[in-house]
């Protein structure tokens, strides 16, 4: 045990050993100047360094890489997707104009298929810009290839000068790179790629849809503890071995964090409700707080008011929890968008209402391993709290969420099944191919064994909007009960 900055750590974890990448002797620098850093700190090197970070790599994604994501398994989810964007278009009005933002599009498969299915609707086809939001310049260069992009023109800084692409120089850190190119089956399509959400463009009238799909599950994670001493988190640090290796390892504070002095404000039990913690990291700034959470050891119980509805007793009661960096506040802009240009947002992704206080793991090879093991090498998650999001999102005007869903009961009600159905005369004198569209089908909507009910869907739309909901609340388009 040692303080740093006035904080005390306790090391009660085990050691990762594993051998030493490059980034994790970028992450041994880091806290050997500054201390233990919060998992938070830890999972934003790890995944987003940008020489090392995991997303600079390119053999991430698919039955190659590490995992393999909905979009990546068959061509029908993207559709579905499609669909979706296309029922908001005419549900919207059929605006002239309409921007499709994808947050984290990893190699561009889903917008390919959800550009497939526009394709046979000129009219909402040419209506729509896409706007891609992707920090790594690599996924970037996939995304245009795998769109077919033509014309990629030119490259803005911050200040919407254009930049001298040409040898693809470093434009430097102070700025952001907004590439332009326009989808190759329509020229009518403008593509575009921001660093940042706040980078596009806004208050233009045009509505936007914003499309999550396993994004934020990879935002960075705090994880608290209750003690004798209040709410303290937990921390990576480093372990010199008799080996001469630097390993990590989860230690505690013994003493309150400056991020869990400003989620808690001093609470020093466990009656706390998980709305006062939201609200508490939508104040602060924004280095620290909007994340989003998950509960343990929970007891909250139910009652109803006078007209029968359900509500939460004022104070759940829990030992620890999981804040996920930037979630909260990810939601809270995308709903601040769709508040001043109207529009929606989907977010699909895997999260449990009884998930645990650390759910925070690495994913190699398609296996679940630590996730201290062998930083920049591998990927990091953690499961999504819906509950805490909607709760950030209730703190926007006029914004609403839909019930959670899953995400197999989503897929049906957008038609999967009847496009399954198509698909299958068409092949039905290809068995292979009529195989691999049973196996992807199944893997996308099977509850038992598939990604149906573990993972989870909510909408997020504007309530002036009445002709969207249908007069129906907390509904939208893929969301209505089965009648």
């Amino acid at each position: 045990m040692y303080s740093f900055n006035h904080v005390k750590y306790n090391y009660s974890s085990a050691t990762i050993r594993t051998p030493e990448t490059d980034l994790l002797k970028v992450v041994k620098d880091y806290i050997y100047m500054r201390g233990p850093i919060s998992i938070s700190e830890y999972m934003r090197i790890a995944l987003l360094h940008p020489q090392f970070g995991y997303y600079c790599r390119s053999d991430a994604f698919g039955t190659k890489g590490d995992f393999t994501t909905a979009p990546e398994i068959s061509q029908l989810f993207g559709e579905m997707i499609g669909i979706w964007c296309l029922s908001m278009w005419m549900d919207l009005g059929k605006p002239s104009k309409m921007n499709i933002v994808e947050l984290g599009p990893g190699r561009g498969t889903l917008m390919a298929d959800v550009l497939r299915v526009c394709n046979k609707f000129p009219e909402f086809q040419n209506a729509i810009n896409v706007n891609f939001v992707e920090r790594s310049a690599l996924l970037r260069d996939t995304q245009c290839e795998k769109l077919g992009c033509i014309n990629v023109k030119e490259i803005l800084n911050n200040k919407g000068e254009k930049v001298d692409n040409g040898s693809g120089a470093n434009i430097g850190d102070d700025q952001n790179e907004t590439m332009i190119g326009y989808y190759s089956k329509n020229d009518n399509v403008k593509v575009s790629w921001y660093e940042e959400i706040e980078l596009i463009p806004t208050n233009q009238g045009i509505p936007s849809i914003f499309i999550a799909q396993e994004f934020f599950d990879a935002l960075p994670v705090h994880q608290f503890q209750l003690t004798k001493e209040g709410w303290c988190e937990r921390l990576v640090d480093i372990e010199t071995s008799n080996d001469g290796k630097h390993h990590l390892r989860m230690v505690l504070s013994q003493t309150p964090t400056i991020a869990s002095r400003a989620f808690f404000k001093g609470n020093k039990d466990s009656k706390i409700d998980l709305k006062t913690i939201v609200k508490n990291s939508y104040m602060d700034s924004d280095d620290i707080v909007n994340h989003t959470g998950t509960l343990t050891n929970t007891t909250s119980s139910v009652t109803t008011n006078n007209d029968g509805d359900r509500k939460e007793e004022e104070y759940e009661h829990f030992n620890s929890i999981e804040f996920c960096p930037a979630g909260i506040g990810t939601a809270q802009t995308i709903a601040k968008r769709i508040e001043a240009d109207s529009g929606a947002a989907l977010i699909i992704d895997y999260g449990n209402a009884d998930t645990v206080s650390s759910s925070i793991r690495g994913i190699k090879d398609h296996q679940f391993v630590s996730a201290l093991q062998e930083p920049g090498l591998i990927d990091l998650s953690a499961d999504v709290d819906f509950k805490a999001l909607k709760l950030g999102i209730d703190l926007i005007q006029n914004i609403e969420c839909t019930n959670v869903i899953g995400q197999g009961t989503f897929l049906k009600n957008m038609g999967i099944d009847y496009r399954m159905a198509a698909l299958l005369t068409n092949a039905q004198n290809d068995d292979e191919l009529a195989e691999k569209l049973i196996s992807g089908y199944e893997r996308l909507v099977d509850g038992v064994d598939g990604m149906g009910e573990l993972y989870k869907v909510m909408g997020i739309y504007n309530v002036k909007n009445k002709h969207v909901t249908g007069g129906n609340d907390h509904q939208i388009t893929g969301f209505f009960e089965p009648l």
